[in-house]
């Protein structure tokens, strides 16, 4: 009587997988034929520098004189403005000022400023160091 009893529980395993088979296979969702995932690309930042020729503060953008045509950069929330050292705003960019930064492109072909540095390149010095001074002697 065990034996039956083993041999039919067996037998309605073996019937309740092979019918469940199907039904789960057609409840998949076929793979996606596109190329397979990749992690998310780094937006590339390109350097810029110039010459200020317009800040627009309603439409939050900065135009730099060009040789040929002005380029246009919009400024946003997450762009980062420095002006001598300190944080700044669009409000501390005047006409005329030099500039330099990083601007990204977007997917509808905007330049985006990613930071601006507002005032002249920091030089770096005459060229000769500073001769140290001379020990005082004592007397």
């Amino acid at each position: 009587m065990i034996k039956s009893i083993g041999k039919l529980t067996l037998i309605t395993i073996l019937a309740a997988s092979v019918l469940g088979m199907p039904m789960g296979a057609s409840a998949q969702t076929p793979p996606a034929t596109n190329a397979p995932a990749t992690p998310e690309a780094k937006v590339k930042a390109f350097p810029f520098q110039g010459k200020v020729a317009a800040v627009d503060k309603v439409n939050m953008t900065l135009t730099l004189e060009g040789k040929t045509t002005n380029r246009v950069f919009e400024v946003t929330s997450a762009t980062k403005l420095v002006k001598g050292g300190k944080p700044a705003t669009l409000a501390d960019v005047n006409v005329g000022d030099p500039v330099r930064g990083q601007w990204t492109k977007t997917a509808d072909g905007k330049s985006v400023a990613k930071s601006v540095i507002i005032g002249p390149k920091p030089t770096m010095g005459t060229g000769a160091p500073a001769a140290p001074a001379a020990p005082a002697t004592a007397k």
